[in-house]
C-alpha cells in the first residue's frame, strides 16, 4: 500500500490587486480607475464570488452603517445606461457604463437622483407597472466622477441595508473582483479552515459512497493530520474568511493545493462568466450541501465544469 502525504496551503488575499490574467496588466497599470461609490468607511458584508444558492456572488456588498439613504456617487466618468426595478433580485438597480471600458452596477437602492427618478416615474405611469427596465443611450444622462446618482437601501432580495456593487468588463458583461481595483477595505485576518476532507470519487473502497467525505483528523496543537484511503480520491475544503471591523463570514478568494510539494490544484476568484454561474453546483460538493447545508469546495475539477477560474 502506497501512502501519499497530502499538504494543503490555503491563501485568501482580499486587499491587494488580483485579476484575470488577460485583464491583470491594464488593471495594475491603472489601479485607481474608480473612486469609492460612498464616502463613509468601506466595510464589506459580502465578498466577490461568494458561494450562494445556485450562483456565485457577482459583486461585493458594502455595509451602510445599518441604515438606508446613504448617498451614492459615480466612481468615474461615464453615462447611466440602465435602471431596473424589481420586487426581488437587485430591487432598485442602476448601471453606469464608463469611458474606461467598465460598467458599474448598484443594487438594493432606495431611490435615484432626481433626473433618474423623474424618468422612472414617467415610465411607471405610462406602463402602469411598478417594475421597470429602462436602457439609455450615451449622451442622455452623462455623469462625472462624484456625481450623485442614487441612495442606498434595502430593496429586492436584500437581507438588510447595504449596497451591492459590481464592476463588469463592458465588452462581454463579465463581472470582475472589485477589490482588484484598489478599494480600501482592511483585511489583516487569516482565513479559517473548518475542515479538510477526503472523499472517494468512484464509490469503490471503504468510504462506500461518492461524495461522502471523511474529515482528516488533526493532532492537537498541530497543523498536520493523517488519514488512509484506497482508490481514486479527491480533497474538499470547508473554509471561510473574516475581515477587520466586521464579524460576518465572507468567501475565500483563492485556494492552492500541493501534493508532496507539487501544485495539484488552484482556484482564484478574479472573474467569472455570468452565463456559467450555475456551475457553482459543480464547484462544490452539491449533494453534500443538499443533505447537510454546508458548501465544501472541491479541490478537483469535474469534466463537466467549464468555469475559467482554475489554474
Amino acid at each position: 500500500m502506497k501512502f501519499i502525504n497530502i499538504a494543503l496551503f490555503l491563501a485568501f488575499i482580499f486587499n491587494t490587486s488580483h485579476a484575470n490574467a488577460q485583464d491583470n496588466a491594464e488593471i495594475t497599470l491603472e489601479k485607481k480607475l474608480f473612486s469609492a461609490p460612498m464616502r463613509h468607511k468601506q466595510i464589506l458584508a459580502g465578498s466577490f464570488a461568494e458561494l450562494r444558492d445556485a450562483h456565485f456572488h457577482s459583486g461585493i456588498d458594502f455595509k451602510t452603517e445599518q441604515t438606508e439613504g446613504k448617498p451614492i456617487f459615480a466612481p468615474a466618468r461615464g453615462y447611466v445606461s440602465r435602471i431596473s426595478v424589481a420586487h426581488g433580485g437587485y430591487g432598485k438597480a442602476l448601471y453606469i457604463t464608463h469611458d474606461n471600458g467598465y460598467t458599474t452596477v448598484y443594487g438594493h437602492l432606495s431611490a435615484y437622483a432626481p433626473m433618474l427618478d423623474s424618468l422612472l416615474r414617467a415610465y411607471q405611469y405610462e406602463n402602469q407597472s411598478y417594475t421597470a427596465d429602462i436602457s439609455f443611450e450615451k449622451g442622455k444622462i452623462d455623469v462625472k466622477e462624484g456625481t450623485l446618482v442614487a441612495w442606498s437601501g434595502n430593496t429586492g432580495g436584500s437581507g438588510g441595508p447595504h449596497l451591492h456593487f459590481e464592476i463588469r468588463k463592458t465588452d462581454g458583461n463579465v463581472p470582475l473582483n472589485p477589490l482588484a481595483f484598489g478599494f480600501s477595505v482592511k483585511d489583516h485576518r487569516s482565513p479559517t479552515i473548518r475542515g479538510i476532507y477526503v472523499m472517494n470519487t468512484e464509490g469503490t473502497d471503504s468510504m462506500n459512497y461518492i461524495s461522502h467525505p471523511r474529515a482528516v483528523s488533526f493532532s492537537k496543537n498541530t497543523s498536520s493530520g493523517k488519514t488512509m484511503a484506497l482508490g481514486k480520491i479527491g480533497i474538499a475544503v470547508d473554509a471561510y474568511d473574516t475581515m477587520d471591523d466586521a464579524p460576518n463570514v465572507d468567501g475565500i478568494y483563492s485556494i492552492a493545493m500541493y501534493i508532496n510539494g507539487e501544485k495539484a490544484y488552484g482556484v482564484k476568484m478574479d472573474a467569472f462568466p455570468l452565463e456559467k454561474t450555475k456551475q457553482i453546483d459543480l464547484h462544490v460538493l452539491y449533494d453534500y450541501y443538499v443533505l447537510h447545508g454546508v458548501r465544501m469546495i472541491k479541490c478537483f475539477k469535474d469534466p463537466q465544469n467549464t468555469l475559467p477560474i482554475y489554474d
